[in-house]
């Protein structure tokens, strides 16, 4: 038999074999539907009537697009290469389960500022969200089904017959949206909150939308209108210390009126403590933009201008940069250092993370060897990042028991959980007492401290765990968030300060940062804005 028969034989032959190309597609996109939209289905079920037309509308048509927008990105792929199709979907299948076993585990949804989450979350973090059931449930509802995807054989089809059902289900997603007109403004009222909950779109949608944004945010910044240091009248040199938290409520401060010692340091110290905040945000990334800039409240992820120590180094602050957590901004022309980088060598029986208090290690020798009259130093803890509340402190400092030992918080008492993390903000409170004495014994000086949480954190109210949350679903929990002011009695004296009389509520803190550290360093520039500088509302008896 010749070679060109007997190739053409084989291919018939396995064109013949295997399941259709479109029933593998109709197979994996109710395999989808079933597996993965358990959270949408449960938000949506219980914002309708099911027992209305209307009601019974909304969830149809919720899953006729979702099915019509599977079934047509498959065949795209299918359309392509049977191979990138079946290699696409498997990939779908696991990232699916995933996101699911996170959104089930700790109330979250996947939008774009919980993207930038997941990709700014450190190893250590990341290790703490590792758990032995998230193995299991990503092993049954993600890996098997991805293995059936690879192995099932699949016949080609021609190209041609594959574009006319394209075609059809183009026009049954087009009929089906407007079919189902009567559901545009609920869908319009609900989609923030369906979209993030919405498997597999939910991150590739948002993920795209992130990388977006992250393209902007990591232009070259804008500089800022020049500004100048103004000579103090005296010898004495100005620090100012601005510390960023991690997911601190302000409402689980002592100094706010909690009914725990949950501030036992630094309550003798002097400490102003402003109460009412709220966060721009509740997600890291887009906290620690609006706390840096100059706009406040109102700058975005990607705002163009450069940050605030990027700011102070180029007009002339001497600006000292240490961390502890991930998330920050660019920034150009200054020097970040670790708390690897701080403390001594580590060869063996090194430690899996660093507490907060271990980014003060030789910091008052270098705000004293500085030759500079203005130092600025940045500080961003790890605070109370979660879900491992009860790694972010020394043994030595466990008050409260018993304690959430777990990343699956959900099975933990509701007094387990908030001892973990009230533990954690305890023991902030002791690294904020530490950096106090460090500032108190600097000769000399003139010495300021800001402390300012990037967001709140929710500890299983309402089924909610962690924060991430759109402003517009985000519970109060992951919003309030402490502000704090010390400063020596050099300073006191100079701006004739009443510490008693200062403390009143600010809705926004973290519109006041950048104008209170630019008033406390004498620097002159025309975007200072004297309204939110808190020494000017203490001065001037203002309203924030």
């Amino acid at each position: 038999m010749p070679l060109q028969t007997r190739h053409r034989k084989r291919t018939r032959s396995s064109n013949r074999s295997g399941v259709s190309l479109y029933l593998y597609v109709l197979l994996y996109a109710l395999a989808t539907l079933v597996l993965y939209q358990w959270q949408v289905l449960s938000f949506v079920t219980g914002a309708i009537d099911l027992g209305s037309v209307q009601g019974l509308v909304i969830l149809g048509t919720l899953q006729a697009v979702q099915f019509f927008l599977i079934v047509g990105l498959m065949l795209v792929l299918g359309f392509v290469s049977i191979w990138l199709m079946k290699i696409t979907g498997a990939v779908l299948f696991i990232a699916n389960a995933l996101a699911q076993y996170f959104m089930s585990t700790y109330g979250t949804v996947i939008d774009p500022s919980m993207i930038g989450n997941i990709l700014n979350t450190n190893q250590g973090e990341a290790g703490g969200l590792i758990h032995p059931m998230m193995f299991v449930t990503t092993i049954l509802w993600g890996v098997l089904p991805a293995l059936a995807a690879l192995l099932v054989p699949v016949r080609r089809r021609r190209r041609l017959p594959v574009l006319a059902v394209l075609i059809a289900v183009v026009a049954g997603f087009v009929g089906t949206v407007y079919g189902a007109n009567s559901t545009w403004l609920w869908f319009d009222d609900n989609g923030n909150r369906i979209g993030p909950r919405t498997l597999p779109w939910s991150y590739l949608g948002n993920g795209a939308r992130y990388a977006a944004e992250y393209q902007r945010r990591n232009r070259v910044p804008t500089s800022l209108p020049d500004g100048t240091l103004t000579p103090p009248a005296d010898n004495l040199r100005d620090v100012v210390v601005l510390v960023i938290g991690e997911a601190a409520r302000g409402d689980h401060l002592a100094a706010l009126g909690y009914d725990r010692e949950t501030t036992p340091f630094t309550d003798p110290l002097g400490v102003v403590a402003y109460p009412g905040g709220r966060s721009c945000v509740t997600y890291s990334v887009g906290a620690l933009a609006c706390i840096l800039s100059f706009k406040g409240n109102e700058a975005e992820v990607s705002d163009p201008f450069e940050p605030l120590p990027s700011y102070l180094s180029r007009t002339g602050v001497d600006t000292i940069v240490r961390v502890n957590n991930a998330g920050l901004p660019p920034l150009p022309g200054v020097t970040i250092q670790t708390a690897g980088d701080v403390n001594p060598p580590c060869e063996e029986d090194c430690p899996e993370r660093w507490f907060d208090d271990q980014l003060l290690t030789g910091l008052s020798e270098q705000i004293a060897a500085s030759t500079a009259q203005t130092v600025f130093v940045m500080l961003h803890f790890a605070g109370s990042h979660g879900p491992e509340y009860f790694r972010r402190y020394p043994p030595e400092y466990q008050v409260f028991t018993p304690i959430c030992r777990t990343t699956l918080v959900a099975d933990c008492t509701r007094e387990e959980l908030v001892n973990a993390y009230d533990n954690s903000i305890r023991f902030t409170d002791y690294a904020l007492s530490q950096l106090i004495g460090q500032l108190q014994a600097l000769p000399d000086t003139r010495a300021t401290m800001l402390y300012v949480a990037d967001h709140g954190q929710a500890l299983g109210e309402n089924g909610i765990y962690l924060h991430g949350l759109p402003n517009s679903m985000a519970p109060e929990s992951q919003r309030r968030i402490p502000l704090m002011l010390w400063f020596d009695d050099e300073v006191a004296q100079a701006r004739g300060l009443d510490r008693a009389a200062m403390s009143r509520p600010i809705e926004n803190p973290q519109d006041m940062i950048f104008h209170t550290v630019l008033g406390a360093l004498r620097v002159q520039s025309p975007i200072y804005r004297a309204e939110y500088d808190l020494f000017q509302l203490s001065q001037e008896g203002r309203q924030p």
